[in-house]
């Protein structure tokens, strides 16, 4: 097959969870299929290039994702789109993957698949709820609707969680996102002990600030790992709350260095109210931490977590939780090796066949 993955931000220039997903997957599929990943270009020289056997796209210069609010850029998917026309177009593909956000590329994937009579496929990433287009004002009631709109596109849809699921009312498979188990149990963990760990792009959704408030009399080592708009923020907010036991650092090269982070931690910290599967927390799970996250709508993380170690998106909720993970024992309900990546790509596999097939 050749394969079109559709997604602005490319691995490893851009660190998420998504991005790593996709390029995770990406190294798998290639070793049978012809795969493309079209995003930005974040590297210098050809505007194509072949990096672990993935043909990558750089179909417009990298512009910043997020505004100087800290939100995702409402204008840069309409600069991607514009230059993804051109590109995608110049390709005979088999079938094209487009992820859901942030909407308008997969509107661009629509025209191509009409136009050459090829399966679309809208991976669902994530379902944003009605507080968090709020947020956004005038642009966040567009973004809705838009995003209404892109449930229509397809009938063949991956969504990465059964919740997520729930919103399509169209075809539909749910395939979990993966990580390599064995490569994780691989790493040792680093000789720095810390009580606490956050690892994810330091944004507002994520409510790392929250963190931070909850620790103050704690005596506690904290450890964040992270890049993003509110990274000046917080370390600005770690010297006025006079908070001494936290480092941080940016995202490194190599994942190794972070699961080794994770094996030397106590407790993996999410208080984000926007998450759509939540990599991180199996990546943690497989490094033994024990997990704290949020019971909110648009964290959908929170499934994979220990009810008990659940709290409200307050600091005192959060503070409680910490003393009670400290001292208790982690439940841990999930099955690791169902997310094993050389399965998940196994599945996503056999659906795109079936797509092909169907056209």
């Amino acid at each position: 097959m050749k394969i079109a993955i559709v997604y602005d931000a490319i691995y490893p220039y851009v660190k998420g969870g998504g991005e790593k997903r996709i390029y995770e997957l990406s190294k798998i599929l290639s070793k049978k299929h012809e795969i493309h990943l079209f995003g930005m270009k974040y590297w210098r020289g050809d505007n194509v290039i072949k990096k672990s056997n993935i043909y990558l796209h750089g179909v417009c210069r990298a512009v910043k994702l997020y505004n100087k609010k800290g939100y995702r850029s409402f204008f840069q998917p309409f600069y991607f789109s514009f230059y993804l026309a051109k590109n995608l177009f110049r390709h005979d593909l088999d079938l094209i993957d487009c992820q859901n956000f942030p909407f308008i590329p997969c509107f661009v994937s629509k025209l191509y698949s009409l136009v050459k009579k090829k399966p679309l496929i809208i991976t669902w990433l994530e379902i944003w709820n009605k507080d968090l287009w709020k947020n956004l004002g005038f642009f966040g009631y567009l973004g809705s609707w838009i995003e209404g709109l892109s449930f229509k596109l397809t009938n063949k849809n991956i969504a990465l969680t059964s919740k997520i699921s729930t919103k399509l009312d169209r075809g539909y498979v749910v395939i979990p996102s993966g990580i390599d188990i064995g490569k994780i149990r691989k790493v040792k963990p680093k000789k720095e002990k810390y009580d606490i760990l956050f690892a994810g792009r330091l944004i507002k959704e994520k409510n790392i600030d929250l963190l931070l408030r909850a620790v103050i009399g704690l005596n506690l080592n904290l450890c964040i790992i992270g890049n993003g708009p509110e990274g000046r923020n917080l370390k600005k907010l770690v010297k006025k709350l006079k908070l001494k036991n936290v480092k941080f650092f940016d995202f490194f090269e190599k994942d190794e260095n972070i699961y080794a982070y994770m094996k030397s931690s106590k407790i993996l910290v999410l208080p984000s109210v926007r998450e759509g599967f939540g990599t991180i927390v199996i990546e943690a799970l497989v490094c033994g931490c024990k997990i704290i996250s949020t019971n909110h709508e648009g964290n959908h993380a929170r499934f994979l977590v220990d009810d008990n170690f659940i709290c409200n998106v307050n600091v005192g909720s959060l503070k409680q939780k910490i003393e009670f993970a400290l001292k208790n024992p982690y439940n841990n309900k999930i099955n690791l090796e169902n997310y094993d990546i050389k399965i998940v790509a196994k599945d996503i596999e056999k659906y795109y066949l079936r797509c092909i097939n169907e056209i």
